[in-house]
């Protein structure tokens, strides 16, 4: 079964034919499960680890899962139970800590998952993920030198982690360190040329410097991958309206209005947040 590489559709038909042979084949729930995790099919996931969980309550591994999905549904108090039992029946195993702690702090309880996070990095030292999610959650709290660190490390420790190369530029955006964020979310697009994220990021401090031209290419881009993105539209607007394309800037704003009536106020906590 493959699983993870572009190839679920196929895991979830090998799957459904193992299972149509012997309902009870836990590893096929597992991989099926995951699968519908993958294609953010979350409820079709929840159903296979609760399967699983009917047949062996034992399993702390479709605990996690489950509780993996339900954050995928932003069930975050049913996931961090999911999790509690998880580390209730594997206690030594870091990226249960680490799942609770990105939940925790997806849930905006930063203290909480600080102390879980660090318990994965006590047990598992080179876990790339924990330090990233333990940066995000230092920068949530205002600690930038902590969050520098643990985004540092988890480079050190994983050069290619995609979403650690856009929060380390977050950070840098938010200290006022403009050339390194862009520096950052250029590697981010390097690393995936098709990162709607690393644009938006690079192209809102493009027009923060006043590099119009740069700028406009990134908004361009944004709008090439996301063709309803109105972000996109509405900072093409203000990218138009300071080279003097007035009807084109309106045209622009009128497009993001239409796809987000109160784009204007969202935009502005949105750059107001990231220092943009």
């Amino acid at each position: 079964m493959d699983l993870g590489t572009g190839n679920d559709e196929q895991a979830i038909r090998d799957a459904t034919e193992a299972l149509a042979r012997e309902p009870n084949f836990v590893e096929a729930l597992l991989f099926r499960g995951r699968a519908y995790f993958e294609e953010q099919k979350y409820d079709l996931a929840i159903q296979d680890f609760g399967r699983m969980i009917a047949i062996n309550p034992a399993i702390g591994q479709a605990y996690y899962y489950r509780g993996w999905a339900e954050a995928g549904k932003a069930q975050y108090d049913l996931a961090l139970a999911d999790l509690d039992q998880t580390i209730k029946l594997l206690p030594s195993w870091g990226r249960a800590y680490n799942e609770r702690g990105w939940i925790n702090s997806a849930a905006q309880r930063y203290e909480r998952a600080i102390l879980d996070l660090t318990e994965a990095i006590r047990l598992e030292p080179d876990l790339a993920e924990a330090f990233g999610n333990r940066g995000i959650a230092y920068r949530a709290i205002g600690d930038y030198d902590k969050a520098a660190a643990d985004f540092d490390r988890a480079l050190a420790l994983r050069p290619s982690y995609l979403g650690v190369w856009n929060g380390r530029g977050l950070l840098f955006s938010m200290r006022g360190d403009e050339e390194r964020a862009l520096a950052d979310f250029s590697q981010a697009i390097e690393l995936r040329p098709n990162d709607v994220n690393a644009y938006q990021y690079r192209a809102w401090i493009e027009f923060k410097l006043g590099r119009l031209e740069p700028a406009a290419a990134d908004f361009a881009t944004v709008l090439r991958l996301t063709p309803r993105n109105a972000t996109g539209f509405y900072g093409r607007s203000l990218v138009k309206m300071a080279k003097g394309d007035k009807s084109g800037a309106e045209s622009d704003l009128a497009a993001a209005r239409q796809l987000l009536p109160d784009i204007e106020q969202q935009v502005a906590t949105w750059r107001q947040k990231w220092g943009f």
